[in-house]
């Protein structure tokens, strides 16, 4: 068997989450996604750097090992500080 190494093309995902009764919950994106909240590029960029720009955007989000905003429904993914995912879903409180 022969072994050959690939350049890997770009590489994104976007997973959709399902309630019981079918209906989308969550959205995830992350990779080579282009992901824009507010007119802002959140992914492949220093965690720091998109929450200084959403909150000059009006958009406040604590800084965590990631950020997470459950009263707008968004959490951004940065394990070494470098944002690689965002989840999108229902707002806290909203309604149905």
């Amino acid at each position: 068997m022969e072994f050959r190494e690939q350049a890997c093309e770009p590489f994104m995902f976007i997973h959709l989450h399902f309630s019981d009764d079918d209906r989308v919950r969550e959205i995830e994106a992350g990779g080579d996604a282009d992901v824009v909240l507010s007119g802002v590029q959140v992914l492949r960029r220093p965690l720091s750097e998109v929450l200084s720009d959403l909150g000059n955007a009006g958009i406040a989000l604590p800084d965590l090992d990631g950020a997470e905003a459950p009263s707008l429904g968004v959490g951004l993914y940065a394990p070494d500080e470098e944002v690689e995912g965002v989840i999108v879903y229902r707002p806290k409180g909203a309604r149905a």
